[in-house]
């Protein structure tokens, strides 16, 4: 009975990674008395404060050890520190116009420029938001992380940042994305909803409550979002776990390449067909005219033209191969990018992008070439385990700097190289690297925030931040 116990604390202090020494957080104690009161309101909003988000919670009091273990999964989110970090960096990096007040979330458009402070009210209102809606979307820390790497690049955890095209909030979401959300919200209870819909049904589940978050109003979206981070995040969330199950429905799909023509079923057996979007084949042997087999084939269609020339009589071995290494961080990449360059980097696209690839690794290879294609060609053939993301990542900037569908070259480098610049921001924010830019930044936004923080407690959270704190990369 003692994971029970274990599990009650967890659940109402909603904050299960301790903090120790909180006095010596650098939070901000520099603000002005407006950046002050405005924060206390956001904190003390009942609406954010006393919402009782998971109704069905206590039924896991009566649980088992499993259930507790898998919960507990949800609840073991990103520490505060990291959240502090974050936002001490992000409200230094805009200008004081991307700053957007409102006296109520029931109104069209802000009344003037304001910050929050970064005090310990907005970290703790943030934080507890983040976990509500992670619980909420029953989701794990690593899909945890991949939002929270976004919003570090994003809004460096500001909650009333507005950018100049018109991106709001934590998760920097559009007029455009949230109408699309509520288009499938709308269609949840209807007799034929719209795939993805059921992402409403199931929150709705687990958190009535958080219904109430979404958007009645289009017209409010600005002083909503801004005012409120359940709703920032309810639609940030809801957009990143619909393009999850777009890819990977899509990287489970058959391509039809193959018209009219049709294998032997043995045949399609042997080869074991079809393959897939996200798979590869690898055939060694011999042909019946003697020469050497070592074939990396990319569709039942490539097949279709050389299966009847192998000599089965002689030894052949036949392997499926995953495409990637880790499927889920291509997914991730490409998440990543559709924030930055649009929905249709999920879609159509990154099908076409991932057929183009596989075309490519199917062609033939001089010895030892350092082409990318080539070595992703190597790591199917030789190990058998799919491309490593980080190999993957550098194909895919390469191909989207040369076929984004923009006319401007900044434009295509800007989505190209977006990835690239947050691993840069995560490292920057989340490492100590003493004496490096990044590290030398970070510990004057805690002096500038704290003052009375010698330098050395300054260095001592940054190392801390650096050890419990997530970093992006792809390996």
């Amino acid at each position: 009975m003692h994971y029970k116990v274990i599990f009650i604390l967890i659940l109402f202090t909603h904050s299960p990674i301790a903090l120790a020494n909180d006095s010596k957080l650098p939070y901000d104690s520099q603000c002005t008395k407006h950046k002050i009161q405005r924060t206390n309101d956001l904190a003390q909003d009942p609406s954010i404060t006393e919402a009782d988000f998971c109704e069905q919670c206590e039924s896991y009091f009566a649980n088992t050890l499993e259930d507790y273990i898998s919960i507990k999964e949800i609840f073991t989110a990103i520490p505060k520190q990291c959240f502090l970090a974050m936002a001490l960096r992000g409200n230094r990096l805009f200008s004081y116009d991307q700053y957007v007040h409102c006296e109520s979330k029931n109104q069209a458009s802000f009344d003037k420029r304001r910050k929050f402070c970064i005090n310990e009210d907005y970290i703790n209102t943030i934080y507890e938001a983040w976990t509500d809606v992670a619980e909420c979307f029953n989701y794990s820390l690593e899909r945890q992380k991949e939002i929270f790497h976004l919003i570090n690049q994003e809004s460096g955890g500001i909650l009333n940042i507005k950018s100049k095209t018109g991106a709001r909030c934590l998760g920097q979401v559009t007029i455009d994305y949230v109408k699309t959300i509520n288009t499938l919200i709308r269609s949840a209870d209807k007799k034929n909803p719209l795939q993805h819909s059921e992402i409403y049904t199931e929150v709705a589940q687990r958190c009535p409550q958080m219904t109430e978050k979404a958007l009645e109003n289009i017209n409010f979206i600005t002083c909503q979002t801004s005012l409120d981070p359940h709703t920032c995040l309810f639609y940030t969330f809801y957009g990143l776990e619909r393009n999850h199950r777009i890819m990977t429905n899509n990287l489970q799909s058959k391509l039809d390449y193959m018209g009219n023509r049709e294998f032997p079923e043995s045949v399609a057996h042997k080869y074991q067909l079809p393959i897939k979007l996200n798979e590869m084949l690898h055939i060694t042997g011999t042909t019946k005219n003697g020469n050497s087999v070592d074939w990396v084939i990319w569709d039942d269609s490539e097949l279709y033209e050389l299966w009847e020339r192998i000599d089965d009589s002689k030894d052949l071995t036949i392997k499926k191969v995953p495409l990637f290494k880790k499927q889920e961080e291509i997914e991730k990449m490409f998440n990543y990018w559709a924030h930055n360059g649009g929905q249709s980097l999920v879609n159509n696209s990154l099908i076409k992008r991932i057929e183009k690839l596989k075309r490519d690794i199917s062609r033939s290879c001089r010895s030892h070439s350092k082409k990318p294609r080539c070595l992703a060609r190597e790591q199917i053939k030789q190990k058998g385990r799919g491309i490593d993301s980080s190999l993957a990542l550098k194909i895919f900037s390469a191909d989207l700097l040369e076929t984004y569908p923009s006319n401007s070259k900044k434009r295509r480098t800007e989505v190209s190289q977006y990835i690239t610049k947050m691993i840069d921001s995560s490292q920057r924010t989340f490492s100590y690297n003493k004496g490096s830019e990044g590290t030398n930044s970070m510990l004057n936004n805690y002096a500038n925030a704290q003052p009375n923080l010698s330098a050395k407690e300054r260095v001592s959270f940054q190392k801390k931040v650096s050890n419990v704190c997530p970093k992006l990369s792809f390996k």
